[in-house]
């Protein structure tokens, strides 16, 4: 066997950090899911300075909202782009993305 790739993660502290998904159930019965992520040295109980990034989106139904879900791959190794907002968690702060539809009639 013959070694062809020699890959290298060169930001362990952000691929390690801690993801969590959260799941919410809202009183009109819609769900949405949230993810979370903060350092990996961080002690359970410890306040953190956070991050919310708030983006909705809009779906004429829950299922449609649903089945975005299916396509996400939790196992997948995390990569952030020159925007990701996820690396706040390298200089102390508990980040969390929120993604909840907006679930209506199409008014077009």
């Amino acid at each position: 066997m013959t070694k062809l790739t020699m890959n290298k993660d060169f930001a362990p502290e952000f691929t390690n950090a801690i993801r969590k998904r959260i799941n919410v159930t809202r009183r009109t019965a819609s769900s949405s899911s949230s993810s979370s992520r903060c350092r990996r040295t961080i002690r359970p109980g410890t306040k953190l300075p956070a991050m919310f990034w708030f983006y909705p989106y809009e779906y004429t139904e829950q299922a449609n909202y649903d089945r975005t879900l299916r396509t996400e791959n939790v196992n997948s190794f995390p990569n952030g782009g020159p925007r990701t907002i996820e690396y706040l968690t390298q200089v102390g702060y508990a980040v969390a993305n929120f993604d909840p539809p907006i679930v209506g009639q199409d008014a077009g």
